[in-house]
């Protein structure tokens, strides 16, 4: 009772300060009655984006700085260099103060003791919570203590995108089903759509971890290695019979030579890069990096001509879908364990997190700075000219935001892009909600069975070796005790009966 007490003295206290009680006066944006820190803490962030500026150049931060007297660091990281950059910070004792896991990694680094017990701070942090809208203890909570702030939901971004003004060229109509995609990217490859007079293009690119989600998407499966429900069973794609068919079928657009000779090195820059430069005719990327404005004007001058379009999942014998979407896998924030011995930090982290949850903390962090990059008019955002600037205000969003109203008011004329990809049929899979069982490394499993996908995609292992492929899976990396332990942690929650 006394800790309750003082915990919400606490709170009205930080409300107080942060001027976000409703008693405050409209337009109250300083942190009357407090007291400024002499040192502001050096508060360290690890988010998974790019495009942050200087920090001289950085409105953001420099109004968090002033509001709240800390000094914050924005550290970037695109797709697995996140892991990998947490992996190395992990190991070497150094973890940011924030950082995003999804269950699976907040159940490890909880139990491991890395990651901060909130269950104390509850009071503190219910306006953060609150503005989430999420408290499901699947994403909250280990062992009945709570240690994660589930970020509200962004939105898919991903599709295929085509060069429309070479389909013109070749007389082709968008591609429909798995046939028209492979004799698309044919034609894109052999009858050189940019009129050069060299054999310089090629028909097909993205990251090798992505782009061939809607291949195996039209034939009803994911990536080898996914859990999802299937004629009302519960199946993993690696024993899914259409499993085998979607690797033969990505293995005659290989033998077809109309993918990219680096697909299985591509990264996210080297993708951009060559879709800027004209290299590539169809590729599975997302649109923010091809048509927002600044990106435009990146490939815009390199290829005056080039229209790009964004085209459906093909249809095959398992219907259409562009990806999967792994329902246990929302990003979910934690806070190093360390932060229990640094109070004065602690306090102004959950300050920062109360702030982002008001409404002039969220409008900051969503449209930048109030008559530079935004004004109000009857209670409506009036993007001005500069609000481009502030394109890496998503970096600030430490606990989400409300998707289509930011979408809308700051991407405008990308709406058809955005609510392309958002509608794009996805693959329920439930990964993210396994535990997996003691002596059984995801990791190490992983690695073989991309490394065997591959090698079966690029005719490096027969497919008629595929059932001796499993076998090896199941005896020398103890699949067979995973699938067990999924199936009884999965009916438990009620997944599948």
């Amino acid at each position: 009772m006394k800790r309750s007490r003082i915990a919400a003295v606490w709170m009205a206290a930080v409300w107080a300060a942060l001027g976000l009680l409703p008693a405050c006066e409209p337009g109250g944006e300083t942190f009357e009655g407090a007291e400024p820190a002499r040192d502001a803490p050096h508060i360290e962030v690890l988010v998974s984006g790019s495009e942050l500026p200087d920090p001289n150049d950085d409105d953001i931060k420099k109004a968090l700085d002033a509001k709240l007297n800390i000094d914050l660091n924005i550290v970037e990281c695109l797709g697995d260099a996140c892991r990998n950059q947490l992996n190395v910070r992990l190991a070497e004792g150094s973890l940011p103060d924030l950082f995003y896991v999804n269950r699976r990694d907040m159940v490890k680094l909880a139990r491991q003791g890395s990651i901060l017990d909130l269950s104390p701070y509850a009071d503190l942090l219910a306006p953060a919570v609150a503005f989430t809208g999420i408290d499901d203890p699947m994403f909250t909570t280990v062992d009945g203590k709570r240690y994660g702030l589930p970020r509200a939901d962004t939105s898919f971004q991903y599709s295929y995108w085509i060069r429309e003004d070479w389909l013109d060229k070749l007389g082709l109509d968008p591609p429909a089903d798995l046939d028209g995609l492979l004799e698309t990217a044919k034609a894109m490859t052999e009858r050189d759509p940019d009129g050069n007079g060299k054999r310089d293009t090629f028909g097909f690119s993205g990251s090798p971890s992505s782009a061939l989600g809607p291949i195996f998407g039209a034939f009803g499966t994911t990536y080898p290695g996914h859990f999802y429900i299937k004629n009302g069973k519960l199946v993993n794609s690696l024993y899914d019979p259409d499993q085998l068919t979607a690797l033969a079928f990505a293995k005659r657009m290989v033998d077809a030579g109309v993918v990219d000779p680096d697909f299985l090195s591509n990264t996210q820059i080297q993708n951009e890069a060559k879709a800027f430069q004209g290299q590539v005719g169809l590729i599975y990327y997302n649109w923010p990096n091809l048509v927002n404005d600044n990106k435009v004007r990146e490939w815009q001058p390199l290829n005056p001509n080039a229209r790009w379009a964004q085209v459906p999942a093909p249809r095959g014998p398992g219907g259409a879908s562009t990806a999967y979407n792994d329902v246990g896998a929302r990003n979910i924030l934690v806070l190093s364990a360390k932060l229990a011995q640094q109070p004065a930090k602690l306090d102004k982290i959950i300050r920062l997190l109360a702030y982002l949850s008001s409404d002039e903390g969220s409008r900051l962090v969503l449209y930048g700075i109030e008559g530079k990059h935004y004004k109000r008019s009857n209670g409506t955002i009036v993007p001005t000219d500069k609000m481009p600037e502030a394109k890496y205000s998503y970096l600030y969003q430490l606990i989400g935001r409300d998707e289509m109203v930011y979408l809308r008011t700051k991407f405008p004329k990308q709406e058809p892009y955005f609510t392309f990809a958002m509608n794009e049929p996805r693959i329920d899979v439930y990964d993210s909600l396994i535990d997996p069982p003691p002596g059984f490394s995801l990791t190490d499993a992983g690695r073989f069975i991309q490394e065997e996908m591959f090698k079966f995609i690029y005719g490096k292992r027969p497919l008629d070796s595929y059932g001796d492929f499993l076998r090896t899976l199941e005896t020398e990396y103890r699949y067979g005790d995973y699938m067990r332990s999924a199936e009884a942690q999965l009916k438990e929650l009620g997944v599948w009966q």
